[in-house]
């Protein structure tokens, strides 16, 4: 159906508040392109490990166990930020794991655009649970594993 000269240029179905029916675009600040860093920002590293109160966390089974691996003691977990939640402006993804009593603790990282797809990462846990020397290539004592884990 045509529209009345009358109702020309003030808006359409979809946004009918706003003057052309047109989205509002996000303000998005200027890039600091050419500005030189502080000596401050330059002498400390950006930390792989986020704080695990800015990312996403998700549970993560694995698949395609047999009956004697799904009796198995480890718990798997998913934890995730975006490139607006991190100062070095990459994605990242860990793949976390743990035996029941809080001893073992694993890790594996991504960081950046290339990282696995939640089926791949459910096949690394069943390999986690069923091949021990994969398992003991993630294993770390680094200090921060169990801080990141969530109590449930």
């Amino acid at each position: 159906m045509p529209r009345s000269p009358k109702s020309r240029g003030k808006g359409g179905r979809r946004f009918p508040k706003r003057e052309g029916g047109a989205r509002r675009s996000k303000a998005v600040a200027p890039q600091a392109i050419g500005r030189p860093q502080s000596a401050k920002s330059q002498s400390q590293p950006v930390a792989i490990h986020g704080s695990p109160r800015v990312g996403a966390w998700r549970e993560l089974t694995p698949v395609g166990l047999g009956e004697h691996a799904a009796k198995h003691t480890w718990r798997f977990a998913l934890y995730s930020e975006g490139r607006s939640q991190r100062p070095d402006g990459k994605e990242y993804l860990a793949l976390l794991f743990r035996d029941e009593d809080r001893e073992t603790f694993g890790i594996r990282e991504w960081l950046g655009p290339d990282q696995p797809h939640y089926t791949d990462l459910r096949s690394i846990a069943r390999r986690v649970v069923t091949d021990e020397a994969y398992r003991a290539s993630l294993q770390s004592d680094d200090p921060d594993l169990p801080t990141m884990w969530r109590r449930r």
